[in-house]
């Protein structure tokens, strides 16, 4: 997507709020972004999805790691001993890194995002273990998630409240902001928990349904295919006030070309006993 975005910019195919300054011809600068490395290269991105795809790769590694730790403790201690070595890396990880932002207000890659990511997969462990879904399962679980996620929550609370890292703008939410938010939608999936299945029926849902399947490909895609119709439709005279039409034109464009991308590349990545057990649940 990004070779697609410099190509468009270098031909000036988008609009000028899409243009790059300059395209960069650094090793450094296509290394980084071939691998995702810009933020530890310290290199300029040709697509704004960047910016999270790198986070992503830096919390996935986190994650591989406790867990190839919790497989370990598992295999050694009991099935329980490494559930429980999960969520405590988490939790510990995510109360000690939120401890340092509020103590310092210096951001350091991945761990200045790190809480947002983490306070995700503490509250799908919170969610989740129950009796006759997780192997071995201990009441005790569920007070050692809260033992967890507490914490993170109250020095969330605290670090928005205190701190405020980074510049505030368009699409740049105050540090306040984005961390009540988290708590808030954390409140509201715990508050739905038990009505997610009249939810997920009711037919208003049906097309954010379908539209969810392929969200991360619309993600990906989104910022490659709008600039292009944003040019088109402001050259077409879809302009001023008219300018509603490119705009459904630019969400039904990236709707299309996600669900294109879905076919082609993500669906084939997607595990298939992920599949499997989706499809089961869906069944039962």
């Amino acid at each position: 997507s990004g070779l697609i975005i410099i190509f468009a910019n270098a031909h000036h195919l988008v609009g000028e709020v899409h243009h790059l300054n300059t395209i960069p011809l650094e090793f450094k600068y296509w290394f980084a972004n071939l691998f995702l490395l810009q933020m530890e290269l310290n290199t300029g991105m040709p697509s704004t999805v960047f910016w999270s795809l790198c986070y992503e790769v830096a919390f996935y590694f986190l994650i591989g790691l406790f867990l190839q730790g919790a497989k370990w403790v598992a295999a050694k201690r009991g099935l329980q001993a490494g559930t429980v070595f999960l969520m405590s890396c988490i939790g510990v990880s995510t109360t000690l890194a939120l401890a340092e932002l509020l103590l310092t207000g210096k951001p350091v890659f991945p761990f200045d995002l790190w809480h947002q990511f983490a306070l995700g997969g503490l509250l799908f462990f919170f969610l989740e273990l129950k009796p006759g879904v997780t192997v071995k399962f201990s009441p005790g679980f569920r007070w050692i998630v809260l033992a967890n996620m507490l914490p993170v929550a109250l020095l969330m609370a605290l670090f928005g409240a205190f701190r405020q890292i980074g510049e505030v703008g368009l699409g740049f939410p105050s540090t306040l902001v984005y961390s009540l938010t988290c708590l808030f939608f954390a409140a509201l999936l715990v508050a739905l928990r038990k009505k997610d299945e009249w939810i997920a029926s009711h037919a208003v849902m049906q097309p954010l349904m379908w539209v969810g399947a392929f969200s991360y490909s619309l993600y990906l895609v989104h910022s490659v295919v709008i600039p292009y119709v944003d040019i088109l439709g402001r050259k077409a005279g879809m302009n001023g006030r008219l300018y509603v039409v490119t705009f459904c034109l630019q969400i039904a464009a990236a709707v299309a070309f996600g669900r294109l991308f879905y076919l082609i590349v993500e669906r084939r990545f997607i595990s298939k006993r992920q599949v499997q057990r989706l499809t089961a649940e869906h069944v039962a």
